[in-house]
């Protein structure tokens, strides 16, 4: 693998997210879908607008809310991954630094504060005590984390492979005369 071709599948996983995320914000945030958004060749969603779009009146779960700004900002850190994707690539190893802190950043965010156990059940209990038609709404809510997270593991994977050419370049321009080997039990017997 290349590094052009690596960076290339982390924009096509990073992309898959945003458009994951997207779903997920038009189902919390917005009261009217909002218009797709082209980018990389591939129709993307306002995951803002999915926050909306489905919500039942009158706003104000709490919880609800609270999703709706963690989404906000794990979609502004995917955005960012992407500027710096999208950046200059003369400094190679800054560029995937920062990106690899936002995608560490939206994984984070994503496992620990909006797919946690304690979240979901924060969310279904909240429905359950408002009107009939949040339940519904948080079924659907809950389907659209759920389907962030293949995208999700498909920009870790593709970051990991970026790290991996990153490894290959610099193995190539200094190579190691020995490379370090695991000891066995048979080579530990002989020191």
């Amino acid at each position: 693998m290349t590094m052009q071709r690596a960076l290339t599948q982390l924009d096509g996983a990073l992309v898959e997210l945003w458009c994951a995320v997207g779903e997920l914000i038009i189902i919390v945030v917005e009261s009217q879908p909002q218009p797709a958004k082209k980018a990389a060749g591939l129709e993307l969603v306002d995951l803002r607008s999915i926050l909306r779009v489905d919500r039942p009146r009158p706003v104000g779960l709490a919880v609800v809310d609270d999703m709706a700004a963690l989404v906000s900002d794990i979609q502004g850190d995917v955005a960012a991954a992407r500027t710096y994707l999208a950046a200059d690539a003369a400094h190679e190893l800054p560029r995937l630094s920062s990106i690899n802190e936002r995608v560490q950043a939206v994984n984070l965010r994503y496992w620990h504060k909006l797919r946690t156990f304690d979240a979901i059940a924060q969310l279904k209990a909240s429905t359950r005590r408002a009107e009939p038609e949040w339940v519904t709404f948080e079924k659907t809510l809950v389907a659209s984390i759920i389907r962030c997270q293949a995208p999700l593991e498909n920009v870790v994977v593709a970051m990991h492979d970026c790290w991996q050419e990153v490894e290959q370049l610099i193995r190539s321009a200094f190579p190691l005369a020995d490379p370090p080997q695991e000891a066995t039990s048979e080579t530990r017997r002989k020191s």
